[in-house]
């Protein structure tokens, strides 16, 4: 597994950083993810059903004016107004083919898809540290899967990550800042 977490505090206590930070269509807006649509993975999010706090989650990528979904998700751990936790499995060897926003054809193609397949947990931890201010904790926790590749491509996972990590925490203050509470 590879970790990687980042912080920030908020100006904002947690109930009314929560109604963003549960409104996954809108998690666009801060989620970074290096090349999506270049290689063919997801920087958008939307539910596909579920209640609040067991939805069933869609990650496409945000150009894409079909929204084909490259992964599916689900919410782990729902206890607002403090905790979210999502992990991404299942994932869509299709989108995957897609390599400098080409789609790579027949077996080869398929076998790219596979390679890029990633298990991934994301937590969204929020905690008061004064009576107007929260820490708000992103930590990644993931893996690639293929049994081959994997252990070369987890090698870059951190860096990835970690960008991925850095402009959360980076953008989402923007976002709540400006959005109305």
């Amino acid at each position: 597994m590879i970790i990687v977490e980042e912080s920030c505090v908020l100006l904002a206590v947690p109930a009314q950083i929560w109604p963003l930070l549960a409104d996954f269509n809108r998690w666009k807006e801060w989620l970074f993810v290096q090349n999506a649509g270049e290689t063919g993975v997801g920087n958008a999010m939307k539910v596909l059903g579920g209640e609040a706090g067991a939805q069933q989650l869609g990650i496409y990528y945000d150009k894409d004016p079909k929204e084909l979904i490259t992964q599916t998700g689900k919410v782990l751990v729902w206890n607002p107004p403090t905790h979210v936790a999502i992990a991404l499995g299942d994932w869509n060897p299709e989108t995957g083919r897609v390599v400098n926003g080409m789609r790579l054809p027949g077996a080869y193609g398929a076998w790219v898809g596979r390679m890029r397949a990633l298990s991934l947990r994301l937590d969204v931890i929020l905690e008061p540290v004064s009576v107007a201010e929260t820490k708000m904790t992103v930590r990644f926790d993931g893996y690639f899967t293929d049994e081959f590749f994997g252990r070369f491509l987890n090698l870059f996972l951190p860096w990835g990550l970690g960008k991925t990590a850095k402009f959360f925490v980076k953008k989402f203050p923007l976002v709540l800042e400006a959005s109305p509470r």
